[in-house]
């Protein structure tokens, strides 16, 4: 019998992730993020989709590695623009 694949909503799949709702939500927009389904008025993740979707290097881009500091490098300077 085939498995039924897990389904999760926005806030779940970005904690798959461990990035933020927004963060996932403008890559969807900006059309590099995870594939996902529309059901029911609402975007449904699969879990084996979002582990493919690491898998292929597409999130390697997107995601910080480890190590690697989240830190601006400029000191933090021109962060604010008016």
């Amino acid at each position: 019998m085939p498995r039924t694949p897990e389904l999760m909503l926005a806030g779940r799949a970005a904690e798959f992730l461990g990035i933020g709702r927004n963060t996932l939500r403008r890559w969807n927009v900006a059309g590099i993020g995870p594939p996902r389904t529309r059901k029911l008025k609402r975007y449904w993740y699969s879990r084996e989709a979002l582990k493919e979707w690491l898998k292929t290097g597409a999130a390697s881009v997107l995601l910080p590695t480890a190590g690697k500091s989240k830190a601006p490098t400029n000191g933090g300077a021109g962060l604010y623009h008016r």
